[in-house]
Order: structure tokens, then sequence, then C-alpha cells
């Protein structure tokens, strides 16, 4: 699953000290990679030609059982 951001910290401190994520990969600041059990959850500042709206990204997922992923 990939999140895109306009490119603050803002994202990366909620899921790494709210969400208590672990970074497994960067890529200059610009890829961000989380390793939640056998997944992958990225955030992003960009999107391939698509630009965030006004207050951010939204993005959608489904899972049985969301605290158990994460």
């Amino acid at each position: 699953m990939v999140k895109c951001d306009r490119g603050d910290d803002r994202a990366r401190a909620f899921y790494e000290h709210v969400r208590g994520l672990h970074v497994s990969y960067h890529y200059q600041d610009v890829w961000v990679e989380y390793d939640i059990g056998l997944s992958t959850f990225a955030i992003t500042t960009t999107d391939m030609g698509h630009t965030p709206g006004a207050k951010g990204a939204v993005v959608a997922f489904e899972v049985s059982d969301l605290d158990a992923v994460l």
C-alpha cells in the first residue's frame, strides 16, 4: 500500500512516533517504507503525476483485522 503526501514531515512523525512503525527503507526522503507483518506500507511525495488534495491524500484499504496488521 502506498500513501501520497505533500512532502512535509507530519506523515512520518505520525507513523513513526504515534503508530510506532520503524522505517525499513527510505530513498532521499521522497519514498519511505515500513514493514508491517508480511506487508509493506509506503509513503511518498510523488504520485506519478497526480497532485494530492488541498488537505493531503485520501487512502483506503481493507483488512480483516486492522489492529492485528498494525
